[in-house]
């Protein structure tokens, strides 16, 4: 199913049972569990569709009911899910289903409904733990509500429901987003005596993009140096933030550091890589172009935002050709089909074209345009500003 996903998951599972392979509950599981990582959540679900085909040999619990109906929204939609959940019998809805249905709420930025599911969770004793408040607070911090974060905070405390990592992350998160320091601090200084709790990497960038944000870049390189010792396994997301981090505080000697050290452990280096360097080497010094150059040498494929991350810092110089040049070369990378220069950008090269009267400039941009079909659409074209 991994390696072929045009073929449906039935289709694959009919053909192993057809040739005597047997399979059990924990290896389907496991296929389920690898899919929803990929985030191929529709062959998922089919994996389940098959086992319920044949209930008498797999018995679902109700943490395989809540994963399903987990797929069901993601794949056919909140009402999907909901006439799901409502077809269960009651004494089987335990605090993962009822979990599941929030998560799927939260996910959709469906406020008010997940408000109501949260208060049957409290009246059913379900949100006795950390996790229906960590996915309320992350809804509230969609929505830019930061109030409604510390009420679930001192409704956590009230009750001695017991913060967990996320739990002080989102706290940290709300405290930064209101730019303030002092309450922060406090919350991490929270943290730090709750020993049940050890700061993640996670901590310290939450810190060190607020510090940078209000101007404290001491305070942020500390945070940041926090980062790099608390990169833990091979997951290459940190590594993204500890570059954009020391970019923005123009750091350029531990961008380049923190890149060596990226390349060194991963022998693959994806496109996000690549655009965390790029940003942040253009924050730290204007020497972009250059490393662009080393990094095509080196076999990396720049996709159509890399292209675009150059592009913006020629228009920033008021180096039009070389702009145009950039964008010229993101219509074509297979990987970014999709892609579509910012208005933004556009604006300012029609704005520099107009006042040097260079008409050739103002054609090569329209017909960037016309190759990624910017032209017919009205609602992108009504964002240009020249």
């Amino acid at each position: 199913m991994l390696e072929n996903p045009q073929m449906g998951s039935a289709s694959v599972l009919n053909q192993m049972e057809n040739e005597g392979k047997k399979l059990s509950k924990w290896e389907l599981c496991k296929v389920v569990k690898d899919l929803r990582k990929f985030r191929r959540f529709k062959h998922a679900l089919e994996v389940y569709d098959w086992m319920n085909n044949r209930g008498e040999k797999y018995r679902m619990t109700t943490s395989d009911t809540a994963i399903q109906l987990d797929l069901i929204a993601k794949v056919h939609g909140i009402s999907s899910a909901e006439e799901y959940f409502l077809k269960l019998p009651d004494a089987l809805k335990d605090k993962r289903i009822f979990g599941a249905l929030l998560n799927a709420y939260a996910g959709a930025r469906m406020r008010e409904k997940a408000e109501l599911l949260i208060d049957k969770m409290r009246k059913r004793g379900y949100a006795c733990d950390a996790l229906p408040f960590n996915v309320m607070m992350t809804l509230y911090m969609d929505l830019k509500d930061y109030n409604k974060v510390e009420l679930m905070i001192s409704e956590m405390i009230e009750k001695n429901i017991s913060l967990d990592i996320y739990s002080y992350n989102i706290w940290l998160s709300a405290c930064g987003s209101q730019e303030s320091l002092e309450k922060m601090e406090q919350v991490f200084e929270r943290m730090q005596g709750d020993t049940t709790i050890t700061p993640n990497w996670t901590t310290f960038s939450t810190m060190a993009t607020v510090y940078i944000k209000c101007g404290q870049l001491e305070k942020a390189e500390d945070c940041i140096k926090n980062i790099e010792s608390r990169i833990v396994g091979r997951d290459r997301i940190p590594y993204h933030y500890l570059i954009s981090l020391y970019g923005s505080v123009g750091n350029k000697k531990e961008v380049h550091r923190a890149w060596n050290l990226y390349k060194a452990t991963f022998p693959s280096i994806p496109n996000l890589g690549y655009h965390s360097v790029i940003s942040s080497l253009k924050r730290a010094f204007r020497k972009a172009k250059t490393f662009f150059s080393q990094m095509i040498e080196a076999g990396g494929k720049p996709n159509s935002t890399s292209w675009e991350i150059l592009a913006e810092d020629h228009i920033r110089e008021r180096r039009i050709s070389e702009a145009l040049s950039c964008l010229q070369n993101a219509i074509f990378p297979e990987v970014s089909k999709s892609w579509r220069p910012k208005p933004v950008n556009v604006s300012s090269i029609l704005k520099i074209s107009e006042q040097e009267s260079d008409m050739a400039s103002k054609d090569a941009l329209f017909e960037v345009l016309r190759k990624v079909g910017c032209l017919d659409d009205e609602a992108y074209m009504s964002r240009i500003r020249a």
